[in-house]
């Protein structure tokens, strides 16, 4: 049998959201490309997850507060900011309207079903509260800045390998 070369070193891209230039990015790409008409809000919903990086998604919604978008709330599917504590910080902050969008790479299954579709979704959920809902289902990896941050962060996962590379003489094995 023939023998497959193995591979020596691999290095993998930083996830979208790893740190505050991201966050920054991301959040700005955002605001440009979901516009809201005066008095709404923008309600971006994330899937969300019980593992620790849930972090990013309160870090995101503190961006656009530093920003200076304070019409910006970020929720999630699963862990926290959830459905009830979102309406609630809408409530609060007195919106009648609201922009729902994905904040998810594609605009597939949860941005269709949870977000705008049917007795269980956010979008009816919120209009049970009495707020004018429309849904735009885009995902991320549609707006050109989040991918720039993909690919400066796969240009950063080469300059590893790069670097390595270099330490060690730039033999092959």
């Amino acid at each position: 049998a023939e023998q497959v070369g193995r591979l020596e070193k691999v290095s993998w891209g930083a996830p979208l959201l790893s740190g505050p230039e991201d966050h920054r990015q991301v959040a700005q790409a955002l605001v440009r490309a979901f516009p809201v008409a005066p008095g709404e809000a923008l309600v971006l919903v994330g899937h969300g997850t019980d593992h620790p990086i849930q972090a990013a998604y309160l870090s995101l919604a503190q961006m656009f507060r530093t920003l200076g978008h304070s019409h910006v709330f970020v929720g999630t599917l699963k862990g926290w900011p959830r459905l009830p504590d979102v309406w609630e910080q809408l409530r609060q902050a007195g919106y009648c309207r609201a922009l729902l969008a994905p904040l998810m790479l594609s605009a597939g299954k949860h941005a269709q079903k949870d977000l705008a579709e049917g007795p269980d979704s956010w979008k009816y959920r919120l209009e049970q509260e009495a707020l004018k809902v429309r849904c735009v289902l885009q995902g991320l990896g549609q707006l050109e800045q989040v991918r720039q941050v993909y690919v400066e962060h796969a240009r950063q996962a080469m300059s590893r390998l790069d670097r390595s590379e270099s330490e060690d003489g730039g033999e092959q094995r």
